[in-house]
């Protein structure tokens, strides 16, 4: 079954804060052509932002992909704040084009995180989303998995033990903490 690849990594930082904008174009531009990685031949990718040329060629190369190159396909315009199924779902042209392929053939969307707006998006277009239940997913039951605070607080519950660290959002928290912590702590950071 050929699958559209969603790399819908802005959603996994999500929520978002209008402070948030400094880290989540570089970050979604990064990560999104290390989709491609994944593509079979006959899949079609989804992305944010276009890929350059002789990198979609050395990976196409590299997945053994002789004849039939991998399609990548971008929204003309992204929406603010930044999403690309808003994206998707306000260019016609791609909407378009993405029917008139999933109109041939037995599709699958393969979103980057299921979210309900991956879910909003695989309904426009008719296919099936991922593999978890669209009501688990709109209940949050992903989002709740990817969020590393609540890990850590389940864990915490449970009595596993944790790195030492703490959850801020926003450029202004992450500046504040680590002004904090450089005051305190010899040793190294992450982030």
């Amino acid at each position: 079954m050929p699958k559209i690849w969603l790399a819908n990594v802005e959603e996994v930082f999500s929520p978002r804060s209008h402070d948030d904008d400094w880290t989540l174009i570089p970050k979604t531009d990064a990560m999104a052509p290390r989709f491609l990685f994944y593509a079979e031949p006959g899949d079609v990718m989804l992305l944010s932002c276009e890929v350059i040329r002789s990198f979609a060629k050395f990976v196409g190369q590299v997945g053994g992909f002789q004849h039939e190159p991998m399609r990548i396909l971008a929204p003309s315009c992204p929406v603010s704040p930044y999403s690309l199924v808003d994206s998707v779902l306000e260019d016609e042209r791609l909407l378009k084009e993405l029917r008139g392929l999933v109109c041939v053939g037995q599709w699958r969307l393969e979103p980057y995180i299921e979210t309900s707006g991956a879910i909003r998006l695989g309904e426009t277009l008719g296919i099936p989303v991922g593999r978890t239940s669209p009501d688990k997913v709109r209940e949050g039951l992903i989002e709740r998995l990817n969020d590393k605070g609540f890990c850590k607080n389940l864990a915490v519950d449970l009595g596993i033990p944790t790195v030492p660290g703490w959850l801020v959002e926003g450029r202004s928290e992450v500046e504040k903490a680590l002004a904090d912590l450089s005051q305190t702590t010899p040793d190294r950071i992450l982030l």
